[in-house]
């Protein structure tokens, strides 16, 4: 498995390149409530593993990989959803990333980051 930092890195950086795409798919009514204000250079923040896969996750994706490591984001207006992301380890540096983007709390093939059927490598 690739070192903490590596998986965070991508993390952060995948997040980062998305934020765009993750708040168009917000309700629109929640849209109303919050105004994104930028404070420089974003922060980066770790974001811890989850033990285990979320109750309510639901999973439509067959995994490539043998291990599944999951997270969980919220950021936006008070009660809004959590953002699921699935890391699928393909090998010991090969990875799939999946982001819940719509906030259905559903993993789908579609949310594969990057091309489908390619992976990250992380060295």
């Amino acid at each position: 498995m690739a070192n903490d930092k590596s998986i965070l890195t991508l993390l952060w950086l995948v997040l980062f390149s998305h934020a765009a795409h993750c708040g168009e798919a917000v309700n629109h009514e929640q849209e109303a409530s919050w105004e994104y204000e930028s404070t420089g250079e974003p922060t980066m923040v770790a974001i811890p593993s989850l033990n285990s896969k979320p109750d309510d996750l639901v999973e439509r994706v067959k995994y490539a990989g043998t291990n599944q490591q999951y997270y969980e984001l919220v950021y936006g207006a008070p009660g809004s959803g959590r953002v699921a992301l699935v890391l699928d380890e393909l090998s010991r540096r090969k990875y799939r990333l999946y982001v819940d983007t719509n906030r259905d709390r559903a993993i789908n093939q579609d949310e594969q980051v990057g091309e489908p059927g390619k992976q990250w490598d992380l060295t």
